[in-house]
């Protein structure tokens, strides 16, 4: 699809699922088993990108970080497709279909007609239910799993506008409509430069990251104090380092 344009996550195939292929629909991923065994991929992997760590014990920011991920793929195409104007998969857990892949963007297929872009729809019928099982499964709260949708969300609209500035307006409004609105309010600044009001968690693995939407990059927490000169290279992060007014405390 022309989405391809912007980047592997907002491709969409829209071939018959059992096209060859190890294949999962939305609908399979929220079992325990195949969540489980999706987490146990991503700590492997994580673990293997850095052999000289400790062994990668934290599950929590494991399955917090493949949900990032995860919700990204599932969100961006259908954000593109809103700010193109173009049809796209309708959000049916059962039709919804994504490749086991070892590394890389997870392929995403759907298995009925295109529709209307729907990402208030996707949403609710494809990324809440994935955020409960996980929620459930793993202990992780709500507000983290939330504010990784709105992470996604954010970061599909800036894609969309560094590729086609003209579409700038366009992606600033979606993100604001989406950011204000249930069950995505209060999870980061609808507007102007991205603050999450959670933690994804990824700084308790052996990436010396932090995002620089997080609410650690205020120059007062002590971790972004042990690790500043190791945050991830970011526009924003400089401008983050500052005093950061909340209503609410951060959820790690």
């Amino acid at each position: 699809m022309s989405l391809e344009r912007f980047g592997p996550f907002f491709a969409l195939m829209t071939a018959e699922a059992g096209d060859g292929g190890d294949w999962r629909s939305v609908a399979e991923l929220t079992g325990p088993r195949l969540l489980a065994e999706r987490v146990e991929h991503a700590r492997a992997t994580i673990e293997a990108r850095s052999p000289d760590s400790e062994p990668v014990t934290d599950v929590r920011a494991v399955a917090s970080t493949m949900a990032l991920g995860l919700f990204a793929r599932l969100l961006s195409p259908v954000i593109g497709a809103v700010l193109t104007g173009e049809p796209s998969m309708r959000p049916d857990p059962a039709t919804t279909w994504l490749r086991v892949v070892a590394s890389g963007p997870v392929p995403l297929r759907t298995s009925a007609p295109l529709a209307t872009a729907d990402p208030d729809a996707v949403i609710e019928q494809l990324i809440l239910p994935l955020a409960s099982a996980l929620s459930a499964q793993f202990r992780l709260s709500m507000r983290v799993l939330l504010g990784n949708a709105a992470a996604a969300v954010v970061g599909a609209c800036h894609v969309v506008q560094l590729i086609e500035p003209g579409r700038a307006d366009g992606a600033a409004a979606l993100r604001g409509r989406l950011l204000s609105m249930p069950p995505l309010r209060d999870t980061g600044t609808a507007t102007g430069l991205f603050v999450r009001t959670s933690c994804c968690l990824i700084y308790r693995l052996p990436m010396d990251y932090i995002c620089s939407a997080c609410i650690l990059v205020d120059r007062h927490t002590p971790t972004a104090q042990r690790i500043a000169g190791a945050i991830a290279p970011a526009r924003h992060a400089a401008a983050r380092r500052r005093d950061i007014d909340f209503r609410q405390p951060p959820f790690r």
